[in-house]
């Protein structure tokens, strides 16, 4: 039997361990399969695959580059591998490597970071069990971007965070009547500055929420009102194209509301709220506090 021939069973019998979710078996076995045969793409793109999955970075880079160096098609998700481990690790030159080699037509920052103006993108925040809030962000590189809304403090992320993203498609999203791809977080690159902080509100009409945001954006921090912009769907819906169960309810303003804001000066924050507060009759603001 060749070394080929007797790789591709381990790899095979690595395969069945992955399918019943015994991933370090798996792992064991991928591995295995790449002693016996240093050139098997396949067994390198495997076990780059659960290194990622668990976050390894430095250990899913040095296996997706075996598998990028040993793979004569050129196939799409051993480089999609390798420009994600590369991404999480800093390490520009591989990461560059995986976008050429895709046709993705990159600029590079100061840094020799790629750079791209994809645009806006939703990306979900995963939690430990699974769910995950999507949010809007600025994607700048096939698969990094910063976080533009202000995610509930249950997502662990804040506004303006880098984030590291996966590159398969989970779901769609619309926006400006189009769906968009959402893209799933992997992990945050780089934490934002600014500390998320909640307010109670009573706001008599949109207005007056609109005009808060407008001055919380002049002060170059970020304001939203989760009363407004956070809403539950199942879990199709989350991971396909979202649909209407049925006839969605008219949407009736509520004079409370719950705000999130994004600032690195509470004490600027406390400012804009009480001046807002005298700005119009009705309005009013209580408990602003920290939550991340």
């Amino acid at each position: 039997m060749s070394k080929r021939a007797e790789a591709g069973e381990i790899l095979n019998r690595g395969g069945q361990e992955q399918t019943a979710g015994r991933l370090d078996g798996a792992l064991s076995l991928y591995l295995q399969a790449t002693e016996i045969d240093p050139t098997y793409a396949s067994a390198w793109y495997n076990a780059a695959l659960i290194y990622k999955w668990r976050h390894e970075w430095a250990s899913a880079l040095t296996c997706s580059i075996q598998a990028a160096d040993h793979d004569s098609s050129n196939d799409a998700s051993i480089l999609w591998n390798l420009g994600i481990a590369a991404s999480a690790l800093g390490s520009w030159t591989h990461a560059l490597r995986a976008w050429k080699g895709l046709g993705i037509p990159i600029e590079t920052g100061d840094d020799g970071s790629p750079r791209l103006n994809i645009g806006v993108t939703p990306i979900r925040l995963l939690s430990a069990d699974g769910s995950g809030e999507v949010v809007w962000a600025d994607r700048f590189d096939p698969v990094r971007a910063r976080i533009l809304n202000i995610p509930t403090p249950e997502s662990g992320h804040r506004w303006w965070d880098v984030v590291l993203h996966d590159a398969e498609p989970k779901g769609k999203r619309e926006r400006d009547g189009q769906f968009l791809s959402v893209f799933n977080a992997l992990e945050r690159l780089v934490p934002s500055s600014a500390a998320t902080w909640a307010v109670d509100l009573e706001a008599p009409a949109p207005e007056d929420v609109e005009a808060l945001v407008q001055t919380f954006h002049e002060s170059d921090d970020h304001a939203q009102d989760w009363s407004d912009s956070l809403e539950i769907i199942c879990k199709a819906c989350s991971e396909g194209t979202p649909h209407e169960h049925s006839p969605a309810p008219a949407r009736v303003w509520t004079l409370k509301r719950s705000f999130g804001i994004a600032t690195e000066a509470p004490g600027r924050a406390e400012e804009i709220l009480s001046s807002w507060a005298q700005g119009a009759s009705g309005r009013r603001w209580a408990d602003l506090r920290q939550v991340l």
